[in-house]
């Protein structure tokens, strides 16, 4: 009889606790719900953030590429502005001296034919402006081959002018007899400073 009681106390007791660790393990359907919720939340905020992370990303690389297209088109422009202004360097570097007789400012034959060459270049470079230099031998006084040199350098401009070269691409200077080529004190010296250069205003 006291081993029947016994049984049933202990089989009473193995049903109590298994009743109560299955009520432990029950979840509540509503619990699992939210917890799905908030991990699909989470999800699409990762998400979200990773798409907004590659969109700067995208910007940011195109901004960089704009950057070094708009630095190497400035690259170009820099290049190509320092040939034109070589070319038109090198150009005036080309246009020799012309001369002229003693005590005269019209211009020779061969000066004529000197300065049409001149011409022909200067059209090729339409931009270029010049300064005509007019320049005396020794003879005479300061004022005098002051006076002189400016004729012989409107003279030239205004053959340019006549050729339909803008007149305003030309300035004219005197320098009399201060600048020599030749410090000679004969006329093979003196023909040689009797003459009219020309210098770059805008090399």
């Amino acid at each position: 009889m006291n081993t029947l009681r016994t049984a049933l106390l202990v089989a009473l007791v193995v049903a109590a606790g298994l009743g109560s660790t299955a009520c432990k393990k029950k979840v509540d359907p509503a619990a699992e719900q939210q917890l799905t919720q908030s991990e699909q939340v989470d999800d699409a905020a990762a998400k979200a953030a990773a798409d907004e992370a590659a969109r700067l990303e995208a910007q940011r690389a195109a901004a960089a590429a704009e950057a070094e297209r708009l630095a190497a088109a400035e690259r170009a422009k820099a290049q190509a502005e320092e040939q034109v202004r070589l070319a038109r360097a090198n150009a005036v570097g080309s246009l020799g001296a012309v001369y002229f007789d003693f005590d005269r400012f019209e211009l020779r034959e061969d000066t004529r034919a000197t300065l049409a060459s001149h011409g022909d270049l200067l059209r090729t470079y339409g931009d270029l402006r010049v300064k005509l230099e007019g320049h005396c031998d020794e003879n005479g006084s300061v004022a005098y081959n002051l006076a002189l040199g400016d004729k012989r350098a409107n003279a030239v401009k205004g053959y340019f002018v006549n050729l339909g070269l803008d007149e305003a691409r030309f300035e004219t200077i005197s320098f009399g007899k201060s600048q020599p080529v030749d410090a000679g004190h004969d006329e093979s010296a003196w023909s040689k400073n009797r003459r009219c250069e020309f210098k770059a205003l805008n090399p």
